[in-house]
């Protein structure tokens, strides 16, 4: 956008497996994910969307967010995943994150999302999701 910054990115991968070698409802799946975020002094924007499929079902994804930059490089951001499985009535799903930067060598992360994976009875299943990271750079 004019002499703003940008960011793109395309993942496309492959499982190779069958239901006899695992219980994971990925297999022999094909996903695509694509995202794009545009990069602003106080806030960076997002959006992507994913595709998901193998002979069982068919998941789309589309994904919105927003990071906020404050007390220099904090951030604070937010999203939503409008999820459609098997093209039943779509589901929402949310998701916060923050990163706290503790000292110039030290950033904690924390994200909670409030997500959606595909069962193995052909429906979407609620998955809650925190995580709590610390990172030191040497």
């Amino acid at each position: 956008l004019g002499t703003k910054h940008a960011s793109t990115m395309l993942v496309v991968n492959k499982f190779f497996n069958t239901s006899v070698d695992t219980g994971f409802i990925y297999f022999n799946a094909t996903n695509i994910y694509c995202t794009q975020q545009f990069l602003f002094p106080l806030f960076t924007a997002g959006m992507g969307a994913s595709y998901s499929s193998n002979g069982q079902y068919k998941l789309t994804v589309l994904d919105e967010s927003l990071n906020l930059y404050v007390w220099k490089k904090n951030a604070i951001g937010f999203g939503v995943k409008l999820n459609n499985f098997n093209k039943e009535s779509p589901v929402l799903g949310q998701y916060i994150n923050t990163n706290i930067r503790l000292s110039k060598r030290n950033v904690l992360y924390m994200s909670y999302e409030k997500g959606y994976l595909p069962g193995i009875n052909k429906q979407l299943i609620r998955n809650d999701m925190a995580n709590i990271q610390l990172s030191r750079y040497f």
